[in-house]
């Protein structure tokens, strides 16, 4: 998954997404269940 799409289903900046790729920013602990909804069945894969 891309980035951008990322960003738009979490409805962020792709920044955002960036910035937690590359490490300059942890991700909310908010976030963290709605990215294993998200990316999981791509990470079980």
């Amino acid at each position: 998954m891309s980035q951008a799409r990322l960003a738009r289903t979490l409805n962020l900046d792709r920044s955002t997404i960036s910035r937690w790729i590359n490490g300059s920013r942890s991700i909310h602990a908010r976030y963290r269940p709605l990215l294993w909804q998200v990316l999981g069945a791509d990470l079980r894969s």
